[in-house]
């Protein structure tokens, strides 16, 4: 399906239309079902009171962000989305690619992909454009690293060296760079990064020599913190 007229307007247009269509409907098993962008079906979690509530009540999340990425977007794109969280993005790139696109969604907290993404994926019928990664990407490959779990709060779960004092449990999870994950595609047309301060590269020199000895560069990189846009490459991402 093409994109929404209403997410490539105006962030007016898009945050009316997306409160005015989004509803939420309780399941079962702490799980609230929504409406995002007055398009995508999305199942949030209850227990989840910074993401979730806001998903559920307005229908988007960071109405700029999201019209810069939307505007971005062609059909046939490759696009990986580092933090995907419940998919908020990844349902956006993989209506705005199309069936002849391909999306990478990664995200390394194990109650979002085991249970979440793999259902809104399924429920907009995306399964067969978009992959699931449940690692953690940066600079390093074929290991595992810290990765923190909030309580209430799985919006902020990160890498133990950026975790905030509401940690509540820590579990081991693979790590990979981003040559790793594309090395097999043609190209690689937009990588959005959101990954609560693991998104800041190590170092202006070693960034610039992986993203010179990278075939995978893409022509789009978003990457969101403070409001800040920065073209680094995900694999400057200082795991440890």
């Amino acid at each position: 399906m093409p994109l929404p007229p209403h997410v490539l307007s105006s962030r007016a247009d898009l945050e009316e239309v997306s409160r005015r269509r989004a509803t939420g409907v309780y399941y079962s098993e702490h799980r609230m079902l929504c409406r995002l962008l007055g398009e995508y079906l999305a199942f949030v979690d209850t227990r989840d009171l910074m993401l979730g509530p806001r998903l559920v009540l307005d229908g988007f999340w960071e109405s700029w962000v999201t019209l810069a990425i939307a505007r971005h977007l062609r059909p046939g794109m490759w696009c990986v989305d580092v933090g995907a969280n419940y998919g908020y993005y990844t349902l956006l790139m993989a209506a705005g690619c199309g069936p002849e696109g391909r999306v990478v969604a990664c995200e390394p907290n194990p109650i979002l992909t085991e249970t979440y993404l793999p259902c809104n994926l399924a429920l907009n019928g995306f399964q067969d454009r978009v992959e699931i990664c449940p690692k953690a990407v940066g600079n390093l490959h074929d290991c595992t690293v810290d990765f923190v779990l909030h309580d209430g709060d799985f919006a902020t779960s990160s890498l133990e060296r950026w975790s905030y004092s509401h940690a509540s449990s820590k579990v081991q999870v693979p790590a990979i760079t981003l040559d790793r994950l594309c090395a097999d595609w043609p190209r690689l047309d937009l990588v959005k990064i959101d990954a609560e301060g693991a998104r800041r590269p190590s170092s202006g020199k070693a960034c610039s020599r992986r993203c010179a000895a990278s075939r995978t560069r893409p022509s789009s990189w978003n990457c969101t913190f403070n409001a800040t846009c920065h073209r680094r490459s995900a694999s400057c991402i200082n795991l440890r």
